[in-house]
Parts: C-alpha cells; sequence; structure tokens
C-alpha cells in the first residue's frame, strides 16, 4: 500500500505544479521517495485542517522550504513524480492522524524507491546542494618513497569523512530519523562535503564510490541494516535479533527528541520489523521490549547522566522512561555457560494510549515477578565526572568499589546526602548468578535497585537503578550472606513463592 498522502510534482508551463494526492487513488506500485530532514527553527508551511483543501488542489512553491524545493527538484531529476514529507503528508493538527502515519513509518519508508536525507542540514533554510570544496570528494593519489613502505602510488583521503559526515551529523542527531535510515532500502545522503549513498550491501560517496573503506566505528550500523533484512529467521536467530534490537535502541537512547511524548512513537515503526522477524504478535510488545526476553531484557544500564522524565512516558522498568544514553551488558544474554537465573516473570499488564495501536505509547503498565529480594542501603555519591555510589550495604555487609558495579536511572541520586539516601526504601532484586569472566573462584550476582514509596501500594515498587555484585564461587553464597535480610516485613511483596522467592510488582 502507498501511504495516505504523497505530494504529486506535475511540470507546469514555467515550473514544476505542486499538490497533495491520496495515495489510494495512485497504481499499488507506483515509485516514490521519502525526505529525512531536521525540522530545526525555521517557520515552515504544513498540512493544516485550515489548508489541505487549497494543498490538495495547489502547493505554491514559495511557501516550501529550501530544504523542501531542493528535495522536489531531486525528486524529479530521479525521474520519480512522488514524495513524502512529513510536513505535508501528515495533518500537522490532528493527534490521530499524527499517530496513525508515525505508527505506519514501516511500510512508508520500506516501500519508497530511496529516500533522500539532507544530511548536513540544521533546518529548512540550508537546503540539499551546500557550497563545498569540491576538491575534497576526489582522492589525492601521490607517488612516495618511505622507509617503512615500499615505494608506489598511494592515495591520500579523510578517513573520517563517512563518520563525521554521516554517523556523527546534525541530522543522525535525531531520534525519529534513525528508524528512517534503518527502514529505508536506499538512502542518498547531501552531506557537507560530498553526497553518500547506503543500502543493506554497501555505504558509498564521492571518494569511493564502490565502497568506502572499513571502520570499525561504522560496523554496527553496516551489521543493524544487514541483521534487520532479515525476514524468516531461523530458531537460533531469534536471540541475535534480540540483541539487534537492544543495540538499536542503545543508539536511539542517544538521540534527540523534540518532543518527549514521542519516546516510543519515535521507534514504532522499526519495532514493527522487529516483531515480524521475531515473528511475534504485537501483543508481545512490552513499553520497548519483548516478552519472550524478559527478564533479561530489564537489565539495562543508564549513562551516569541520565535523567528521569518529569512526566509519564512508560513504566520504570522500561528504557523508555529514561532520557540519556543506555546498554545492556552480555550477562542478558540467556546462553552465558554456568549462568543461572533466579527471576521469573508472572505477568505483564499494558495499558495503551489507543488500544488499536500495540507498538505505540502506554499510559501505564505493571511487571510482576518472582525473585529473591533484599533490603539494601545506598552509600554517597562521589566524582563529578562518572559518577559513583561508594558502597552499597546489604544487612552487615558492605559492598564497596572494587565489589560492586551500579548505574542509577537517575543522576540526581548521586547528589543525595547521606541522610537522604539512608531515608530510602531500597532493595535489591536478583536476576541472575553466573561466572565472573576474569575469576573462575569468584561469580557475579546481578539485577535491579528498586524502592518503594508512599504512593505506592504494599508490594508494589518503582526501579532506580541496576547493580552486580562481585562474590565468592559457590552459587548459593550470595543467599548466605543475604539471609539475615531476607525476611521481609509483609508489605515488602505481593506472597511469597514455594520456592521462598518473593513475587513483588514493578510500575
Amino acid at each position: 500500500m502507498l501511504p495516505a498522502r504523497l505530494v504529486e510534482i506535475a511540470d507546469g508551463p514555467a515550473t514544476m505544479r505542486l499538490r497533495i494526492v491520496e495515495g489510494r487513488t495512485l497504481p499499488p506500485e507506483t515509485p516514490y521517495a521519502t525526505l529525512s530532514h531536521c525540522w530545526g527553527t525555521s517557520r515552515m508551511e504544513v498540512l493544516r485542517h485550515s489548508n489541505e483543501a487549497e494543498f490538495r488542489q495547489y502547493i505554491p512553491w514559495d511557501k516550501l522550504t529550501r530544504t523542501f524545493q531542493d528535495a522536489l527538484t531531486y525528486t524529479r531529476e530521479l525521474g520519480l513524480r512522488y514524495l513524502w514529507i512529513d510536513a505535508f503528508c501528515i495533518n500537522q493538527d490532528s493527534f490521530g492522524d499524527w499517530l496513525k502515519q508515525a505508527l505506519a513509518m514501516a511500510s512508508i519508508y520500506s516501500d519508497a524507491y530511496v529516500n533522500i536525507a539532507a544530511t548536513a542540514s540544521p533546518d529548512g533554510d540550508a537546503g540539499l546542494f551546500l557550497a563545498r570544496n569540491k576538491y575534497l570528494a576526489n582522492p589525492c593519489v601521490i607517488s612516495a618513497t618511505w622507509k617503512m613502505f615500499p615505494p608506489g602510488e598511494y592515495v591520500v583521503y579523510d578517513q573520517n569523512a563517512w563518520y563525521s559526515g554521516i554517523e556523527h551529523s546534525i541530522l543522525s542527531t535525531r531520534a525519529w530519523v534513525l528508524q528512517e535510515r534503518l527502514l529505508s532500502r536506499r538512502t542518498i545522503h547531501f552531506a557537507a562535503d560530498q553526497v553518500s549513498w547506503e543500502c543493506v550491501r554497501v555505504q558509498a560517496n564521492e571518494t569511493w564510490p564502490k565502497g568506502v573503506p572499513e571502520d570499525p566505528r561504522t560496523v554496527k550500523t553496516r551489521t543493524l541494516f544487514t541483521l534487520g533484512s532479515t525476514t524468516k529467521p531461523s530458531k537460533t536467530d531469534l536471540s541475535r535479533i534480540d540483541r539487534h534490537w537492544l543495540e538499536v535502541v542503545n543508539i536511539y537512547s542517544g538521540c534527540d527528541l523534540t518532543k518527549d511524548s514521542d519516546k516510543l512513537v519515535a521507534l514504532g515503526g522499526y519495532a514493527q520489523v522487529v516483531q515480524n522477524a521475531l515473528g511475534c504478535l504485537p501483543s508481545e510488545y512490552v513499553a520497548g521490549m519483548w516478552k519472550t526476553y524478559l527478564p533479561e531484557d530489564l537489565l539495562w544500564r543508564a549513562d551516569p547522566h541520565t535523567s528521569r522524565y518529569e512526566t509519564y512516558h512508560a513504566p520504570s522498568w522500561s528504557w523508555a522512561s529514561v532520557q540519556g544514553t543506555l546498554a545492556w551488558n552480555p550477562e542478558g544474554a540467556s546462553s552465558i555457560p554456568g549462568k543461572r537465573l533466579v527471576c521469573s516473570i508472572f505477568h505483564v499488564d499494558i495499558s495503551l494510549v489507543d488500544p488499536t495501536k500495540p507498538l505505540g505509547p502506554v499510559s501505564a503498565a505493571k511487571l510482576d515477578l518472582c525473585a529473591p529480594l533484599c533490603r539494601v542501603s545506598l552509600g554517597p555519591g562521589t566524582g563529578t565526572t562518572v559518577p559513583r555510589l561508594q558502597h552499597i550495604e546489604i544487612g552487615q555487609l558492605r559492598f564497596g568499589r572494587g565489589f560492586l558495579t551500579e548505574n542509577l536511572d537517575d543522576a540526581s541520586l548521586y547528589r543525595f546526602s547521606t541522610e537522604a539516601l539512608a531515608a530510602l526504601e531500597i532493595y535489591f532484586c536478583r536476576f541472575a548468578t553466573l561466572p565472573n569472566p576474569f575469576n573462575k573462584n569468584k561469580r557475579e550476582s546481578v539485577g535491579l535497585l528498586l524502592a518503594r514509596s508512599s504512593d505506592l501500594p504494599a508490594g508494589v515498587f518503582r526501579r532506580v537503578g541496576y547493580a552486580k555484585f562481585f562474590h565468592k564461587k559457590t552459587a548459593t553464597s550470595f543467599e548466605r550472606m543475604c539471609c539475615p535480610t531476607l525476611d521481609l516485613s509483609s508489605d515488602a511483596y505481593l506472597r511469597t513463592a514455594e520456592d521462598g522467592r518473593f513475587v513483588f510488582r514493578v510500575v
């Protein structure tokens, strides 16, 4: 199916004649291009209730930004007559239309013939065809003799051209653009110094038209493209696809969003691709993760400077609830030899903003876990560049630096006084015990830091961080160390399981 709306480019007497057309009125195989761009702060005309009737007849050329004009011109040069531009193909006055089109990005971008990217343009005023030094795109060939190398011809080129011009471009900092890039079959980048292009098989530019030299800093992106193209994976590929999704989220979490409320929506199109690759139902998608890979995928680590959103966008156990870069440790992988998983999922319940959009934003969520649980006390924070807790106490035991790794979800906790930290009711929920890769006589216990507060019912927590404790080799040693604190008050859990673990809820 074609997008709901497209901008039609027709040849007029002196210039192009533009109008908005409905995709359903065109043959399904009609080729079209898409545009990735930064909105920036420049004023631009957009589709609204008040002008939709007019724009279905005619879009004045002088009401378009320079970037839109250049994109339409280039689309026509490619021999295409239709271009999808978000500003003109989504009614900006209608939340319903915005949400519907936002969650249709998977088909809009993946079905397009090509994606045109205004990669070096900070806003609509810059355009695609920037002034540049044309010599930078031409490789410089020199004849030279060095003591350590054989004499001959050598190519002098900017080895950072792709990394700085594409990966670290202004456009690549935008969260919405990540899925546009991943979904597109092919993208043409109008960068600062030269035109570049990429697809599943190659990343190339004017300097290297057959493919840019390998750069370890772009391998991850290439891996994402390749894995993202998997449509019918074998069972052995499924966990790899989930790890791929977490890599995408890792990159996405470092990008910028104009509206915090778009956190889940701006990746919803690619979530649909991953859902199809996993072969699971849309209902398996829970606030940015997949039920099949819980509880391991709950073990995300936040950057030391991360913060919680002031308004609700996702449950505290979801990566979408924090603002800042995050990542997953290898211990989340279920295939680690010697790993002993002690946490299980009892129930997950999600309330959606729109019940017909399972990959869209959530309004509430709860997660019932069955796991070992013990009360802990946090020591004061230390350091400014990379803040860390001095220690965490479990009963009479103090785990300090060297025996503890922790990441708090909100960096403000590192600035709490000793008295303020002591007033917090914090618990450690252990997920797994696994071998220490550097010392065969040691083991690691990894899990989440949870907090109770007066506004929550008994047995209900919010996530506040991630923690890993290093201890002796035996798998049961951590239980023995925590034994004095395992007898919790009855209001700290919902019920006990037959094996002695606790059942509790995280919201």
